[in-house]
């Protein structure tokens, strides 16, 4: 799960792999309620409110990341940030693997089935 403490990180680790701009990630506690989250493409910055949900997290954390280099939403917008969504699993899996009971997935929040 993205948490405020991982977060950051994460994002670096994601920028590094996809070659995407990222200068800084900012965690946003508080938007009063505006949007959740931003992209500043021109700086290099998102800015990120965490909802608490992972996968909403984990998307709204990859559709700001693909908007530094993705302006708009048409299709390879989307392809990016299906791209991004997917290493942010992947990473937050490895990280989490170790401490899940046998089946579950960090994002599912239901047993993995082994496809009997």
């Amino acid at each position: 799960m993205l948490t405020y403490d991982n977060v950051s990180r994460i994002a670096q680790r994601v920028a590094a792999i996809h070659g995407l701009p990222l200068s800084r990630c900012i965690k946003k506690y508080n938007m009063n309620g505006q949007n959740p989250g931003a992209c500043d493409y021109k700086r290099g910055e998102v800015r990120i409110s965490l909802t608490g949900a992972a996968s909403n997290d984990v998307y709204l954390l990859a559709h700001e990341m693909s908007h530094l280099i993705h302006a708009d939403h048409e299709p390879d917008f989307h392809k990016l940030t299906a791209r991004i969504e997917d290493t942010i699993k992947e990473i937050l899996y490895e990280e989490y693997e170790h401490s899940l009971p046998e089946g579950f997935h960090p994002i599912v929040s239901a047993p993995i089935s082994s496809g009997d």
